[in-house]
């Protein structure tokens, strides 16, 4: 079985751009070259640096495509598939973010992580809205299959399409960050200080800071954790690069006076934020939306508390062990934050963290994400099976 894979979104430098879609191509790439009888060839933009383990893979074959632009690379998605197929004897097309290719003359699975773009359009620009929404409903009529990655986002494509439960599989992900948890005690003052974090009580969220990730809003709910006694002095550690449209925050931030008690780290590397989970009183997650939620998972993994919004497939990852809240209320926020700051129940919600996020595993997604392949190209054989018996009888 041979396989092309559409990896336009992959980057391998640290930024924001390495995030969500971007670290589930890195795994996936990582779990296909452990597949036995699976070959992959994969197309990628020209300068991304390759892992070596990836070029020591022998099922892995990397091509690199010069996108250029936007306008090319979309091109490049929807009508280069066709002769990649031909040139490379390809048996599927196994896109890794949204946009299924015109006709190609074998079976297409798209990997649809999310519905944002139609369910939020406002926090995209308009040509990239209207973009997203054709590709998102063309993809949901058009390919053979159709792989997500939590039962929320299959669930609305039911209702934006009326795509039916059989053209789809869902393959939950595991942890974006591969490194191990360490414990409060072993975190010096001099990491923290390096990481910059000047609270001896914080709370973490992690994120690109972009409207979607609804960081306004977690920042009013600071202010209203303050008011109560016994939380004065909480700050908020925001880690995560700049993302589309951030300046909101800023101003926030401003108009409430909280200079002193929301620090904004920028861009942390993989190995410094076990240190980061271990130090915090909770990690708080005020997402409007998520396909599935790296982060949450992460910060169970990691051994912080959990508190997250309630939308999307959050309750999914974070079943029992996670308090939620309403993302639209800071008041409602703050005090589920408060809640459980004050229930003397940390250890309790961290070991219940953590024993569910090891059920998350990459190992598992690639398993689950093979069987797809497996299944779509064994039907396609039996269809084209049954088309030659017809034709000779």
């Amino acid at each position: 079985m041979r396989i092309g894979v559409s990896a336009h979104l992959l980057h391998t430098a640290g930024g924001f751009q390495k995030a969500g879609i971007c670290r589930y191509i890195i795994r996936m790439i990582d779990n296909f070259a452990t597949q036995p009888g699976k070959e992959f060839v994969i197309f990628h933009p020209a300068g991304v640096e390759l892992h070596p383990d990836w070029i020591a893979a022998t099922n892995l074959k990397f091509v690199s495509v010069d996108f250029g632009n936007r306008v090319r690379r979309v091109l490049w998605e929807h009508f280069a598939p066709k002769q990649m197929v031909k040139e490379h004897g390809l048996d599927l097309w196994y896109s890794t973010a949204h946009c299924t290719p015109f006709e190609c003359g074998v079976p297409r699975i798209t990997v649809v992580h999310d519905l944002i773009p139609i369910l939020f359009p406002e926090f995209y620009s308009w040509e990239m809205a209207a973009y997203q929404k054709w590709t998102l409903k063309r993809t949901c009529s058009v390919a053979e299959h159709i792989v997500t990655i939590s039962q929320a986002t299959a669930n609305d494509m039911g209702k934006a399409y009326g795509t039916p439960m059989e053209r789809i599989s869902i393959t939950p992900l595991g942890p974006g960050n591969i490194t191990q948890r360490v414990l409060p005690e072993s975190v010096d003052a001099n990491t923290m200080a390096r990481l910059g974090v000047r609270y001896d009580r914080y709370l973490l969220t992690l994120s690109t800071v972009e409207p979607r990730k609804n960081l306004v809003k977690l920042v009013e709910a600071m202010a209203h954790l303050r008011q109560k006694a016994g939380f004065e002095n909480v700050g908020l550690v925001v880690a995560g690069a700049k993302g589309w449209k951030d300046s909101h925050i800023g101003d926030t931030v401003d108009r409430l006076g909280l200079h002193d008690n929301v620090s904004f780290l920028g861009y942390i590397e993989d190995n410094d934020l076990p240190a980061l989970f271990a130090k915090a009183e909770a990690f708080v997650f005020a997402t409007l939306y998520e396909g599935f939620g790296i982060p949450l998972l992460e910060a169970m993994l990691l051994g912080a508390p959990a508190i997250s919004s309630d939308r999307g497939a959050l309750v999914e990852v974070g079943g029992d062990c996670a308090t939620y809240f309403d993302p639209d209320s800071p008041e409602n926020m703050a005090s589920r934050i408060a809640e459980v700051l004050g229930s003397g129940k940390r250890d309790q919600m961290v070991a219940c963290g953590v024993e569910r996020a090891k059920t998350f595993t990459w190992e598992r997604t690639g398993e689950l994400t093979a069987a797809v392949f497996d299944r779509v190209l064994g039907k396609t054989a039996e269809t084209l099976g049954a088309a030659t018996e017809s034709k000779g009888a």
